[in-house]
């Protein structure tokens, strides 16, 4: 879990960990196995977002992810087009009960059974 007031680098460090982690790269000094990982991000304005990731992959030397992919999924919240799939359905989700909201959860790793979901930040989630 990762915690700390908005504007302190929470999002660029999930976006950071998220590449490592799609493409099996060492991050901090540890070795990551390469897998799913499941962005859901409730805060970020999305162009931002996106911006930052392209940004991280020229640092890194990695393609961009295609976004979704059986490996990963993006839900940005704040993507104000709300062209993308992942983002109605975030909106959908958001607009039940918790419980419906923990089966999404439980639906999101039943499919990528060794994903990792980064939710940023959790309280409006729960």
């Amino acid at each position: 879990m990762f915690a700390g007031r908005f504007g302190r680098g929470k999002t660029p460090m999930l976006i950071d960990l998220m590449l490592h982690r799609l493409y099996g790269l060492p991050w901090c000094g540890r070795k990551i196995r390469q897998g799913p990982f499941v962005t859901i991000d409730l805060e970020s304005n999305a162009p931002k977002y996106k911006n930052n990731v392209i940004t991280m992959c020229e640092r890194l030397g990695v393609p961009l992810p295609d976004m979704p992919t059986k490996i990963h999924e993006a839900y940005l919240y704040l993507d104000t087009k709300k062209t993308q799939a992942t983002t109605a359905k975030l909106h959908a989700v958001l607009a039940e009960s918790p419980k419906a909201r923990f089966q999404w959860l439980f639906e999101i790793l039943t499919a990528k059974p060794n994903a990792i979901i980064a939710i940023d930040p959790a309280e409006p989630m729960f």
